[in-house]
């Protein structure tokens, strides 16, 4: 009976140890799944928040002098006068439309020039004698359309 008795014993036994291994293994997996989720997930959360460099201090200057560059280029070749011409053209008109044309002194230093299209806007900075020999200063204003002078007037 021992060899009967202790025959069941030994199969209780080897059930509770592949049991047990069966247990341990599944704890295994169990685990080894959980850690390579957690592995997947960070490897996720890193390759989301790597982000390019930030551009240096002189990378953003030569982005910003190639956009200016890029501006001026645009506005020059939509316009058909340049700012040295209607410099000119208006300064000669202004003097022609005031009483006395050798007391007329422009600022070069106090000028715009917008464009827009094939439309141009030229203002100077004048000191001029006016009708009762009195200096006054005023802007001069010049408008360009397809490069020909349209209009010129003295603004306060």
């Amino acid at each position: 009976m021992d060899d009967e008795a202790g025959a069941p014993a030994a199969e209780g036994d080897q059930t509770k140890a592949i049991f047990g291994q069966s247990l341990l293994g599944c704890l295994i997996i169990i685990v080894a799944i959980g850690l390579l989720s957690l592995l997947v997930a960070g490897c996720q959360k890193l390759i989301g928040t790597l982000e390019p460099d930030p551009p240096t201090a002189e990378e953003r200057a030569v982005a910003q002098a190639e956009a200016v560059l890029a501006k001026e280029k645009a506005a020059a070749s939509s316009s058909s006068i340049s700012k040295v011409d209607a410099f000119m053209r208006c300064s000669e008109a202004f003097k022609a439309a005031v009483a006395d044309p050798r007391s007329v002194a422009f600022d070069p230093l106090d000028t715009t020039f917008t464009t827009d299209g094939n439309r141009a806007r030229f203002t100077v900075g004048v000191t001029a004698k006016n009708r009762l020999g009195l200096e006054v200063n005023r802007t001069a204003a010049c408008v360009f359309e397809d490069g020909q002078l349209t209009s010129v007037e003295a603004l306060p």
